[in-house]
Protein backbone atom coordinates (compact mmCIF):
# COMPACT_ATOMS: atom_id res chain seq x y z
CA UNK A 1 0.00 0.00 0.00
CA UNK A 2 1.20 3.19 -1.10
CA UNK A 3 0.75 6.75 1.17
CA UNK A 4 -0.07 9.86 0.71
CA UNK A 5 3.50 11.93 0.87
CA UNK A 6 2.44 15.46 3.20
CA UNK A 7 2.87 17.31 -0.23
CA UNK A 8 0.27 15.26 -2.14
CA UNK A 9 -1.94 15.86 0.73
CA UNK A 10 -1.68 19.29 0.90
CA UNK A 11 -2.78 19.34 -3.33
CA UNK A 12 -5.77 16.99 -2.61
CA UNK A 13 -7.20 18.82 0.56
CA UNK A 14 -6.73 22.04 -0.68
CA UNK A 15 -9.27 22.46 -3.02
CA UNK A 16 -11.49 20.64 -0.86
CA UNK A 17 -11.49 23.47 1.83
CA UNK A 18 -11.83 25.83 -1.00
CA UNK A 19 -14.99 24.19 -1.84
CA UNK A 20 -16.28 23.59 1.93
CA UNK A 21 -14.96 27.27 2.93
CA UNK A 22 -17.35 28.80 -0.30
CA UNK A 23 -20.02 25.94 0.14
CA UNK A 24 -20.21 27.84 4.21
CA UNK A 25 -20.05 31.49 3.20
CA UNK A 26 -22.89 30.94 0.53
CA UNK A 27 -25.33 29.55 2.99
CA UNK A 28 -24.55 31.42 5.89
CA UNK A 29 -24.93 34.63 3.59
CA UNK A 30 -28.29 33.66 2.54
CA UNK A 31 -30.82 36.28 2.64
CA UNK A 32 -33.41 35.81 4.65
CA UNK A 33 -37.26 36.67 5.08
CA UNK A 34 -38.66 39.52 7.96
CA UNK A 35 -41.30 40.43 9.34
CA UNK A 36 -43.54 41.00 6.53
CA UNK A 37 -43.23 44.43 6.98
CA UNK A 38 -42.19 47.62 4.74
CA UNK A 39 -39.81 48.04 3.87
CA UNK A 40 -38.56 44.58 3.52
CA UNK A 41 -35.44 43.74 5.24
CA UNK A 42 -33.16 41.34 3.76
CA UNK A 43 -30.85 39.62 6.41
CA UNK A 44 -29.06 36.36 6.49
CA UNK A 45 -30.97 33.35 7.57
CA UNK A 46 -28.26 31.88 10.37
CA UNK A 47 -24.98 33.59 11.81
CA UNK A 48 -22.28 33.55 9.38
CA UNK A 49 -19.33 31.72 10.33
CA UNK A 50 -16.88 34.54 8.39
CA UNK A 51 -17.68 37.82 6.95
CA UNK A 52 -16.11 40.18 4.27
CA UNK A 53 -13.90 42.66 5.63
CA UNK A 54 -14.17 45.79 3.04
CA UNK A 55 -14.88 49.15 4.63
CA UNK A 56 -18.40 50.21 3.67
CA UNK A 57 -19.35 53.73 4.14
CA UNK A 58 -22.96 55.33 2.66
CA UNK A 59 -26.45 56.72 3.42
CA UNK A 60 -29.30 54.57 4.28
CA UNK A 61 -32.19 55.12 1.88
CA UNK A 62 -35.93 53.31 0.93
CA UNK A 63 -36.17 52.82 -2.20
CA UNK A 64 -38.59 50.30 -3.98
CA UNK A 65 -39.70 48.98 -0.82
CA UNK A 66 -36.26 48.08 0.45
CA UNK A 67 -33.30 49.57 2.08
CA UNK A 68 -30.47 50.61 0.43
CA UNK A 69 -27.01 52.09 0.18
CA UNK A 70 -26.23 55.52 -1.07
CA UNK A 71 -22.97 56.56 -2.38
CA UNK A 72 -21.92 54.72 -4.86
CA UNK A 73 -22.34 54.55 -8.67
CA UNK A 74 -26.04 53.10 -8.01
CA UNK A 75 -27.84 52.13 -4.99
CA UNK A 76 -26.74 49.06 -3.26
CA UNK A 77 -29.31 46.81 -1.57
CA UNK A 78 -28.81 46.14 1.40
CA UNK A 79 -28.71 42.98 3.48
CA UNK A 80 -27.82 43.72 7.24
CA UNK A 81 -26.30 41.56 9.81
CA UNK A 82 -27.60 38.53 11.25
CA UNK A 83 -30.17 39.17 14.29
CA UNK A 84 -31.00 42.61 12.73
CA UNK A 85 -35.14 43.66 13.55
CA UNK A 86 -37.68 45.99 12.67
CA UNK A 87 -37.30 49.32 14.96
CA UNK A 88 -40.72 49.99 16.77
CA UNK A 89 -40.05 53.42 16.79
CA UNK A 90 -40.48 54.00 12.97
CA UNK A 91 -41.23 51.88 9.68
CA UNK A 92 -37.90 52.71 7.85
CA UNK A 93 -35.15 51.58 11.00
CA UNK A 94 -34.01 48.68 12.32
CA UNK A 95 -32.54 47.56 15.42
CA UNK A 96 -28.88 46.03 14.33
CA UNK A 97 -27.23 43.81 17.04
CA UNK A 98 -25.91 45.25 19.51
CA UNK A 99 -28.78 47.45 19.73
CA UNK A 100 -27.76 50.06 17.80
CA UNK A 101 -31.00 51.76 15.37
CA UNK A 102 -30.35 52.69 12.36
CA UNK A 103 -33.09 55.10 9.92
CA UNK A 104 -33.16 56.25 6.84
CA UNK A 105 -31.06 59.08 5.99
CA UNK A 106 -28.39 57.95 8.36
CA UNK A 107 -24.77 57.31 7.52
CA UNK A 108 -23.49 54.57 8.33
CA UNK A 109 -19.85 51.96 8.51
CA UNK A 110 -19.34 48.88 8.70
CA UNK A 111 -17.47 45.87 8.04
CA UNK A 112 -18.69 43.76 4.73
CA UNK A 113 -18.98 43.62 1.14
CA UNK A 114 -20.91 43.10 -2.41
CA UNK A 115 -22.35 40.25 -3.64
CA UNK A 116 -23.89 40.35 -7.04
CA UNK A 117 -27.63 41.53 -6.61
CA UNK A 118 -28.99 38.15 -8.76
CA UNK A 119 -27.49 35.92 -5.89
CA UNK A 120 -30.67 35.54 -3.99
CA UNK A 121 -34.24 35.77 -5.36
CA UNK A 122 -36.33 35.54 -2.50
CA UNK A 123 -36.35 39.48 -2.37
CA UNK A 124 -37.64 40.09 -5.75
CA UNK A 125 -40.86 39.96 -5.40
CA UNK A 126 -40.79 42.52 -2.16
CA UNK A 127 -38.30 45.49 -4.28
CA UNK A 128 -38.36 47.72 -7.01
CA UNK A 129 -35.30 47.15 -8.00
CA UNK A 130 -34.88 49.45 -10.58
CA UNK A 131 -31.67 50.94 -10.89
CA UNK A 132 -30.11 49.17 -8.06
CA UNK A 133 -26.81 47.75 -8.18
CA UNK A 134 -25.23 44.95 -5.89
CA UNK A 135 -26.69 43.68 -2.75
CA UNK A 136 -24.09 44.97 0.26
CA UNK A 137 -23.72 42.63 3.40
CA UNK A 138 -22.63 44.84 6.47
CA UNK A 139 -21.21 42.93 9.61
CA UNK A 140 -21.96 43.17 12.99
CA UNK A 141 -20.42 46.03 14.78
CA UNK A 142 -21.90 48.85 12.03
CA UNK A 143 -21.19 52.25 13.22
CA UNK A 144 -23.89 55.58 12.79
CA UNK A 145 -21.11 57.92 11.79
CA UNK A 146 -24.04 61.03 10.80
CA UNK A 147 -27.37 60.77 12.16
CA UNK A 148 -30.59 61.84 9.29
Amino acid sequence: MRLLSTRSLTYVLAPVAVVLSAAACASASAAGGDDGGTPYIVRPTQEPDAYMEALIHGEIAVQGGCFVLLGGEKPSLVSWPYGTERSTEADDAVVVPPGVTVRAGDTVEAGGGEWPRNRHEEYNDRCDLEGVGELVQLNPGLRVVADS
